[in-house]
């Protein structure tokens, strides 16, 4: 069902895809105009895709074509709202895009960060240098903690680096090999296993004093 894209949007999606962790996941578009970058990024990628746009009109034509091309309602997706009151799911996306060029708000900016997935997870919206330098002053005095945000060609990338803050260093349900719950309590299990010691001697003596009076009421 994938048409034949220009030269430019298989760049652009190329691009896209490189400055994203990972090619699977969520991907979230913030603007529904640009179908044939959509057609290609589901071509290219592993991503479910929803895409949000406070016009109306765009997000029914986006509708009719995707479904006209077979690509709807299976890994793509496409609403009416903006992203600042939308309430995407924290912590959703690899990926969000945004292929128009404007500003971003305060309350955008905050929105987008709160949806972007841990461990490098990148929003990569299309701004001119002006626009871009605006994004730096809002990004830097909302000082979100591991947030990063660099200019890669004419996309300003913003991302969530690393781990969540106070994460743990969990690999797998229970923490380690020693399926402790990732909790110290080697020193309390220390103490556990004294005790047994010292309780498995003492019972050996008491035996042993038992027996030993034993034998001399027998003489």
């Amino acid at each position: 069902p994938y048409a034949d894209q220009s030269d430019e949007t298989i760049q652009q999606t190329r691009e896209l895809l490189e400055l994203a962790p990972f090619s699977g996941g969520y991907a979230v578009s913030l603007d529904a105009n640009d179908p044939a970058l959509l057609s290609e990024l589901l071509r290219r990628s592993d991503y479910q895709v929803i895409v949000l746009d406070d016009d109306a009109r765009a997000i029914d034509k986006l509708r009719r074509e995707m479904d006209a091309a077979e690509l709807y309602g299976t890994r793509l997706s496409a609403h009416t709202g903006a992203v600042e009151s939308y309430h995407l799911p924290q912590y959703l996306a690899d990926l969000i895009l945004r292929t128009e060029e404007a500003a971003c708000s305060v309350e955008q900016v905050d929105a987008i960060f709160r949806s972007l997935r841990p461990y490098g997870g990148a929003a990569c919206l299309r701004t001119t240098d002006q626009q871009h330098q605006a994004l730096a002053t809002i990004v830097e005095e909302a000082a979100q903690e591991n947030a990063e945000l660099t200019r890669e060609g004419e996309w300003s990338v913003l991302r969530r680096a690393g781990a969540l803050p106070d994460s743990g260093q969990w690999t797998h349900q229970y923490g380690d090999a020693t399926n402790m719950l990732a909790i110290p309590f080697w020193p309390f299990y220390g103490l556990v296993v004294l005790g047994a010691v010292l309780h498995a001697l003492v019972l050996f003596i008491q035996l042993i004093d038992i027996l030993r009076h034993g034998a001399a009421g027998d003489e």
